[in-house]
């Protein structure tokens, strides 16, 4: 392809891959790239190479520069000529893409003269200029909008009226802010990290490619000292190397490296891919591998119930009858007036809902709405004319067979959406297992029968997967640290016994790395409170007090306080308010206490991790919103800024700075 940019002055295409350039600069010879290799030359961006020439080489961008806007006067001394010979009514006045300034001044003085010619624009260092270009690459950034919004007739008109004197910048203009908002912005985020300094931290980790590029996300979580959840993106990096389990490995290590969190990570949440799963091994030993509990929920599902025979037929008959709804206006019309005769308002109406094949939870929604709409979708498959046209038929063993399905379906989707909570914790993982091996339980009423063996196969593979996450120590001891759950949802005795000793022993080790000192705290009831001025007199007092028994937390008693304190915390009842909630007032009232306060830093450490990826899923589900087919020539780069600064966009208190 014909390469007009004067960049191309300073760079020369690498032979072996076009895809990469080399600096021309004297001494420099760095290696830039454009874009994936293979990617046509068409589809390859310039913006790294602008990128390096500012940042390497100040004597040769301010040569480009020059050169570019004698070249840009030439380019509109030729418009203006063209202009001279318009003999339309508007004169040639420019509506759309108003890229260039001359384009947008004809589109003011057309639009809004008197505003136009009376005002001068802002200097561009003036607080409110800054102010304004600020709350524009924020909108950019946090709206999913593309940069050449600002080139729109409607964003210019709006904003001219808003302020006259401001004046919107173009879209290299946004997209240079960005660069060097998305540099402050990742030492904001770290100074958080460092300043929150948690101790113990948890990874998510999952990957996605779109437009032939491969990412992978990476997010942290943690409890502050306040005892909030918190959760930073760490990384959505381009990742163009093969997705093996030792390649992800490297790169989460050199990341955690980066971050300074490699010693505090305890668990790493992804799904069971088997490049994940082979991550671990390469991995430092101390990092656990939690499964994402709703990925795993999904292969149960569907290996197990949406892959039965009589199901998905009657799965295909319901996609087909949503199918053939969406592309007829009538039969959508008519789902809408058979609702309308029994009563109904127009604006309450219900539609059909098309799942998505690879989500089950749109399959159970859309079965659920076919029972919702039972009498609507009965009637309409009894005119002749509509069985005809839609060449299918439900029935009354279909019926009955989708409500024995949703209603098995009803307790995973009510799951998926507790563990898909941003306060969701590893804690659920076992009472989740526990409640649904007890939904699955055959039942002995007659609402049952024909669902047995489904229901069986299910909670086989349910057992089969995670029936063995109470055997491990960051699921059980996480399940007893929660005040919800404690020690009421194992399932064996000997797994609730085993995690009882494992906590009883971190305690100890908690416990013992703690130095010794006097307790100051009222709650202290065990340990000797400071004595009064009256010296031994006071200890005589608080020994009277105490019926003559007095202990100290470094004597042979301590052990058995320990022991006192995980007894006196099981025993008492389940609580109902957030685990967090309840570890806070704890924090407050016992944080001095030796061994209550050792209990709480156990319960930080052990519920900081989430049972399931889905806050990374839901920036990748971003990040396909943002590189849609329309954006498809967007560098991976910039998407990687575009994701790091919305995720942490609170973090930021929207504020993006690039002084």
């Amino acid at each position: 392809s014909k390469k007009t940019s004067l960049l191309w002055e300073y760079y020369k295409e690498e032979v072996s891959d076009p895809s990469f350039v080399i600096c021309q600069v004297e001494g420099c010879k760095a290696r830039i790239s454009r874009g994936k290799t293979g990617t046509e030359r068409s589809r390859l961006s310039n913006t790294g190479l602008s990128t390096h020439l500012e940042s390497a080489h100040k004597k040769e961008w301010g040569e480009y520069l020059a050169k570019k806007k004698e070249k840009d006067g030439l380019k509109a001394a030729e418009e203006d000529a063209i202009d001279d010979q318009d003999e339309t009514e508007n004169l040639g006045v420019p509506i759309f893409n108003l890229k260039s300034h001359k384009k947008r001044k004809s589109f003011f003085q057309q639009n809004l003269p008197d505003m136009f010619e009376s005002q001068v624009t802002y200097d561009f260092n003036d607080p409110r200029a800054k102010a304004k270009h600020q709350g524009i690459l924020t909108m950019i950034v946090t709206d999913m909008k593309p940069f050449n919004i600002v080139n729109d007739p409607g964003f210019l008109n709006y904003s001219k009226l808003l302020d006259p004197r401001f004046a919107v910048g173009s879209d290299m203009f946004y997209r240079r802010l960005l660069d060097k908002a998305y540099i402050n912005g990742k030492d904001k985020v770290k100074k958080k990290l460092e300043d929150a300094d948690p101790g113990a931290v948890s990874i998510q980790l999952d990957g996605w490619s779109q437009h032939h590029h491969g990412y992978i996300g990476l997010l942290a979580n943690y409890i502050t000292k306040g005892w909030r959840r918190a959760r930073l993106c760490l990384a959505c990096r381009p990742f163009e190397m093969s997705h093996t389990g030792e390649n992800i490995a490297r790169w989460v290590e050199t990341e955690c490296d980066k971050w300074g969190i490699t010693e505090d990570v305890a668990v790493v949440t992804t799904d069971t891919a088997a490049n994940m799963l082979k991550m671990m091994d390469y991995l430092p030993v101390h990092f656990f591998h939690g499964g994402c509990l709703n990925h795993i929920l999904q292969l149960v599902i569907k290996d197990e119930l949406l892959e039965k025979p009589s199901i998905k037929s009657l799965i295909k008959i319901c996609r087909h009858i949503c199918t053939f709804s969406n592309q007829s206006v009538l039969l959508s019309q008519l789902v809408v007036s058979k609702q309308m005769e029994t009563g109904k308002e127009k604006r309450r109406c219900l539609l059909l809902l098309q799942d998505v094949v690879t989500r089950w939870n749109s399959t159970f929604l859309m079965l659920k709405r076919f029972l919702e709409l039972k009498p609507v979708i009965q009637a309409i498959l009894l005119d002749q004319d509509w069985q005809k046209k839609l060449d299918v038929n439900l029935t009354n063993a279909d019926w009955n067979l989708m409500e024995k399905v949703v209603k098995v379906l009803e307790v995973f989707y009510e799951a998926t959406v507790r563990l898909s909570s941003s306060s969701a914790c590893i804690s659920d993982v076992i009472p989740t297992i526990t409640g649904l091996l007890y939904t699955l339980s055959p039942g002995g009423d007659r609402e049952d029968h024909g669902v047995k063996d489904f229901k069986r196969k299910l909670k086989a593979s349910l057992t089969e997967r995670l029936g063995a996450k109470e055997l491990l120590e960051q699921y059980s001891i996480a399940t007893l640290l929660d005040p919800r759950y404690k020690n009421c949802f194992f399932q064996k005795k000997d797994a609730q016994d085993q995690a009882e000793s494992a906590l009883l022993r971190l305690l100890r080790a908690e416990v013992d790395a703690t130095p010794v000192s006097l307790d100051n705290s009222a709650a202290g009831q065990d340990v000797l409170q400071e004595a009064p001025v009256g010296g031994l007199a006071g200890v005589l007092e608080q020994l009277r007090q105490k019926g003559g028994h007095l202990r100290t937390e470094d004597d042979q008693d301590g052990r058995h306080h320990v022991e006192f304190c995980i007894k006196e915390y099981l025993d008492s009842k389940l609580e109902s308010v957030s685990c967090l909630k309840y570890w806070e007032k704890q924090d407050l009232e016992f944080g001095s206490h030796r061994v209550k306060g050792a209990l709480c830093r156990l319960a930080r450490k052990f519920l900081t991790p989430p049972p399931t990826s889905t806050d990374v899923e839901r920036l990748f589900s971003a990040a396909g919103l943002i590189a849609a087919d329309n954006r498809a020539r967007l560098s991976p780069e910039t998407l990687e800024k575009l994701l790091f600064l919305r995720d942490n966009i609170l973090v930021l208190n929207f504020e993006l700075d690039w002084e």
